[in-house]
């Protein structure tokens, strides 16, 4: 009998990377927590010098994807825009932090 804690992953888009040494990848965005970094585990792990090991965390749901920490010394920005935390991505959003850039190709809401 599977575990009934365990629940299944939703699976709401995709981060596409459009730049740095991570070009040309795309990681999975599932529902829970999202993190951006250099650190081996974490949800897009990205071998970037001038990003720290855990630079970014987004909140996703199936209606909604907030950025909901970003790392001291880190500045993101979403559509060029310079953005904070709570600022919600939308499908298509471009994100920028430290050099390293991606897109939302796809959210589900």
């Amino acid at each position: 009998m599977p575990n009934q804690a365990i629940r299944p992953e939703t699976v709401c888009g995709w981060l596409v990377m459009l730049r740095g040494t991570a070009m040309g990848q795309d990681f999975r965005i599932v529902n829970g927590t999202f993190r951006i970094g250099s650190e081996p585990g974490l949800e897009a792990s990205i071998p970037a010098a001038n990003l720290t090991t855990h630079a970014l965390t987004l909140s996703v749901t199936t209606k909604e994807c907030k950025v909901s920490w970003i790392a001291d010394g880190h500045k993101l920005f979403i559509n060029g825009v310079h953005s904070a935390v709570d600022a919600i991505l939308k499908e298509s959003d471009t994100i920028l932090i430290d050099h390293v850039e991606g897109y939302i190709k796809w959210y589900r809401s």
